[in-house]
């Protein structure tokens, strides 16, 4: 049985900011984390199954082609 990698997906809002010397400065709001952390979601890294009771014990099957 190959086993799921189990993993956390979310999407953090960025704000982006110009350095004087044309360097990029990334950062992210408490708010903006605290929001990604709270809508992510939980899935195999590989077959992108979505983590559930029904799903826990199941085999994984590889990655998936889009």
């Amino acid at each position: 049985m190959i086993d799921h990698m189990w993993v956390s997906l979310q999407y953090t809002p960025l704000e982006v900011t110009k350095n004087d010397d044309g360097t990029l400065k990334v950062e992210a709001t408490e708010a903006a984390i605290e929001a990604a952390v709270s809508g992510s979601i939980f899935s195999c890294w590989f077959c992108h199954t979505l983590l559930a009771t029904h799903t826990f014990e199941t085999e994984c099957s590889g990655p998936t082609t889009s």
